[in-house]
């Protein structure tokens, strides 16, 4: 469920640094005990705590793994997004973790949480998916994926979001490629079966569940004219989105058989 704005967290013990992440403002221990990484909207970066918020509400409503989120009270007049860090489970591992050492493709066991993943990242228009922004966590049951950083998705590249080809020709694109999209390994990592499941959760969820999530929101993170934009694309617009999306990567399928 969404934080209630009315109890925004404060901060405990506060570190600042980036930890490698050029939009990070550091780390901090909020009221309640959690451990969270926190972000700030700057002048180059206006939406990005909506980004977050949003993104990481949408992929969890969609079964796309993400992180919890939170809203921050600064204490100087503004709130910051708090990502919480889970320090029960080892995150330093790279993306390197997840793929076979051999042949350097995605292996099986982790295909379903990376296709879920590709298909989200084309819907709200991520084009920073490197492969740093795979969280692995390592479990006895073995690697989970987690995608992080949603500050560059979104409202960053202009919206609404675009079609299939947009993603695929950026970062997240040459990522793909990395992990085996091409050179004829493209049935090797994606799953036309979870690309369908993201899309189906995404065109069923209500629309007052979207307008729920902004107003849980601080109103200084996102301006009048994109939450309209926002609100419409869901409304009547996100349906045609993800068919196009799915077209995509239907096409991509294709051209290799």
């Amino acid at each position: 469920m969404p934080q209630n704005l009315l109890f925004p967290l404060k901060i405990r013990t506060w570190c600042a640094g980036n930890l490698g992440g050029a939009d990070n403002s550091g780390t901090a221990i909020l009221e309640n005990g959690e451990p969270c990484l926190i972000k700030e909207n700057s002048s180059d970066s206006p939406w990005l705590c909506a980004n977050e918020w949003l993104c990481n509400h949408l992929a969890s409503a969609c079964s796309v793994p993400a992180s919890s989120v939170r809203v921050v009270d600064m204490e100087d007049g503004h709130y910051a997004i708090g990502i919480r860090l889970d320090g029960d489970t080892q995150v330093d591992l790279t993306a390197s973790d997840i793929l076979d050492q051999q042949t350097k493709r995605i292996t099986l066991k982790n295909q379903p949480e990376v296709s879920r993943i590709a298909f989200f990242d084309a819907i709200i228009k991520n084009k920073d998916r490197h492969l740093n922004n795979y969280l692995i966590r390592k479990t006895v049951l073995g690697h989970s994926i987690v995608a992080i950083d949603y500050s560059r998705a979104l409202f960053f590249n202009g919206f609404p979001p675009p079609d299939f080809h947009a993603v695929k020709d950026s970062k997240t694109g040459q990522t793909w490629q990395f992990i085996g999209m091409e050179n004829q390994a493209y049935q090797q990592w994606i799953s036309i079966k979870e690309l369908k499941t993201v899309a189906e959760n995404m065109n069923k969820i209500p629309a007052p569940w979207l307008e729920t999530i902004l107003n849980s929101m601080p109103y200084e993170w996102l301006d009048d004219t994109l939450r309209h934009s926002i609100s419409a694309w869901f409304e009547s617009g996100r349906i045609d989105s993800t068919d196009l999306i799915m077209q995509g990567f239907m096409l991509e399928a294709l051209s290799e058989i």
